[in-house]
């Protein structure tokens, strides 16, 4: 995804429908510069968190889903609760994943889709030291139950400073789980921001 425009246009262009889709929201995501000869030990870690969410993915679909219509009525229902009660959970140790560690993981406003990052400048910006070029580990949170985390590998494409400043990095190293999560997720808030204003007139 090229972000070089970013902050003027807001718009990125993508190949299809689903790359090109894009979300702005407030997330917890931290941003660290790294160095070439730690590229593969991180990649590493990208690859591991990655086979543990499509073990969770694959278990969660394989348990009953395809089961579910031989089942009794009763029991169909209850197991789509414990389906339910196991995505709390899985929120539950989203959140105390963030509460490790000796500080809170930050929120800030990010433009996202599976291509990469453009970061908006905020007041004292911890990112103000990064430079074109720089390789970069970036950690986030999205609110779905698909992944636990995205672990990505960036670099940074562009640093814009100013009002409209920010920094555009791209996607160098993502799983494909954590590529598709940012799809579907941009997806869902796309279209439960056009429901909200398709009923924002109606009064309930």
């Amino acid at each position: 995804m090229s972000l070089n425009e970013k902050s003027e246009s807001e718009g990125i262009d993508g190949e299809d429908r689903r790359s090109s889709v894009r979300a702005r929201a407030l997330l917890p995501c931290t941003i660290v510069k790294i160095e070439e000869p730690d590229i593969p030990a991180l990649e590493s870690r990208i690859l591991d968190i990655a086979v543990v969410d499509d073990e969770r993915a694959q278990a969660g679909l394989s348990e009953w889903g395809s089961r579910e219509e031989d089942l009794p009525r009763g029991m169909a229902t209850m197991l789509r609760e414990v389906r339910a009660l196991r995505g709390q959970l899985a929120e539950i140790q989203r959140e105390v994943e963030v509460l490790r560690g000796d500080r809170l993981v930050e929120s800030r406003w990010v433009v996202l889709n599976d291509r990469g990052l453009w970061l908006p400048r905020e007041g004292s910006d911890s990112l103000d030291h990064l430079a074109n070029g720089d390789f970069v580990e970036v950690r986030m949170r999205l609110p779905t139950t698909m992944v636990s985390q995205v672990l990505a590998m960036a670099e940074v494409l562009r640093v814009r400073t100013g009002d409209r400043g920010g920094v555009a990095i791209e996607f160098r190293a993502i799983s494909e789980i954590h590529s598709g999560a940012i799809i579907q997720y941009a997806l869902r808030r796309e279209r439960q921001l056009a429901r909200s204003k398709m009923f924002s007139g109606v009064k309930l």
